[in-house]
């Protein structure tokens, strides 16, 4: 069974929602992906002689860290700009009201 579409907000067109939820959707499972890389390091064997160094794993551990900081400052920031766009305004075009002739009549 699929889930009730959802209805764009006022002034947001069905695009503009759309990029939102996956704007969404991404944030929700940022944690789940960001532990999953976390945990990586508890699968490299240490008992071998070329093992992976404690430095090497903590260096992979920061990378992730600030891998994970910047996309969520990226999504946070790229959610904030689809939110503001949906909650602007939009101009309408306006109705056929004539075409003007070159000394200004009505056609």
């Amino acid at each position: 069974m699929r889930p009730p579409a959802q209805v764009p907000g006022p002034g947001e067109t069905p695009q503009e929602s759309h990029r939102r939820r996956r704007v969404l959707d991404l944030l929700r499972i940022l944690p789940a992906v960001g532990g999953f890389l976390w945990a990586v390091p508890l699968l490299w064997s240490q008992d071998a002689p070329d093992g992976v160094s404690t430095s090497a794993a903590i260096v992979y551990l920061f990378g992730v860290w600030v891998l994970l900081v910047g996309l969520g400052a990226w999504l946070a920031h790229r959610l904030s700009r689809l939110a503001d766009a949906a909650d602007k305004p939009r101009s309408r075009p306006r109705g056929k009201r004539g075409k003007r002739g070159k000394r200004g009549k009505t056609d």
